[in-house]
């Protein structure tokens, strides 16, 4: 089992970074993510309460993402205007293959809501550089899975729930110039978030069965059940799903077996609960 290398988990340094002090310290409740490629620290900051939506935990989101180069520069990308990054962590992967990390955050706003978008380095400057489209409706989130190839063509795209809370579904986006596009969505319900928590890492993503795509580890809308998800034939299919479960709250992540994989995650009261799945279980 080939385990992903871009989950919301990505690259969040085991011992907590701590922010420069020369720069604008991370939002409450975020942190910092350290990457190993161009960029080697990215978090948000400067929080404000333009934006009342508070399905993080409270009223404040980021105004400004600040990233610092590998060289040590630090660059900031400020919105300053109706808009804010909803989110608490940037997420960094190479979506495009060029080996050089982009910074995945949430912007949202009260007229378009969330969309996924992607800031890189570029002659020095901190751009955006793929947006992915908005959801349409205010005051609705989507929360990142991760970045991989989902598909097995050998490119990465990119993944996400969109609003968890109501209907969650499952969405992968293809980069096609500076815009991600929808591929797949899948109509089962899923959720990766719970109203004001700040766990934000109730999904995983991993190469279950070994083909060479990344397959999808999900909660069900209710948090009590885990689905394997792959995407097939340009369809998202559900291949296997738990029996009942103690109610999952966040730290699922997904580790190999001899004959599969184990599923662990946090629960109710801080106690970890875990999942064993063998390959043959999955539908092909």
């Amino acid at each position: 089992m080939r385990l992903a290398l871009a989950t919301l988990c990505f690259l969040v340094a085991t011992a907590p970074a701590v922010a420069r002090a020369d720069a604008p310290p991370p939002i409450p409740d975020g942190s910092v993510a350290e990457g190993t490629r161009d960029i080697a620290r990215t978090w948000l900051a400067e929080p404000t309460d333009r934006y009342p939506h508070g399905v993080l935990g409270d009223a404040l989101e980021a105004n400004a993402l600040v990233v610092e180069g590998r060289d040590g520069t630090i660059s900031i990308h400020r919105l300053n205007d109706d808009t804010v990054f909803e989110f608490l962590t940037p997420m960094l992967a190479d979506i495009d293959g060029d080996g050089l990390d982009e910074a995945w955050v949430v912007r949202a706003d009260a007229r378009d809501g969330g969309r996924l978008e992607g800031y890189g380095l570029a002659a020095g400057k901190l751009i955006r550089r793929y947006e992915g489209p908005a959801i349409g409706n205010g005051f609705r989130w989507l929360n990142p899975i991760g970045i991989g190839d989902f598909d097995g063509d050998g490119k990465a795209e990119a993944a996400y729930i969109e609003t968890p809370h109501i209907g969650g579904v499952l969405t992968v986006l293809k980069a096609k110039g500076d815009k991600l596009e929808i591929t797949a969505r899948a109509i089962t319900a899923y959720s990766t978030h719970k109203i004001g928590s700040t766990s934000l890492d109730l999904g995983a993503i991993a190469d279950i069965d070994g083909d060479g795509a990344e397959d999808f580890i999900l909660p069900n809308q209710v948090h009590d059940r885990i689905a394997i998800v792959s995407l097939m034939n340009g369809k998202l299919v559900e291949r296997w799903r738990s029996k009942r479960l103690t109610r999952i709250i966040g730290g699922l992540r997904v580790t190999p077996t001899d004959s599969g994989f184990q599923v662990t995650y946090r629960t109710t009261g801080g106690a970890e609960n875990q999942v064993t799945v063998s390959v043959s279980d999955l539908t092909q």
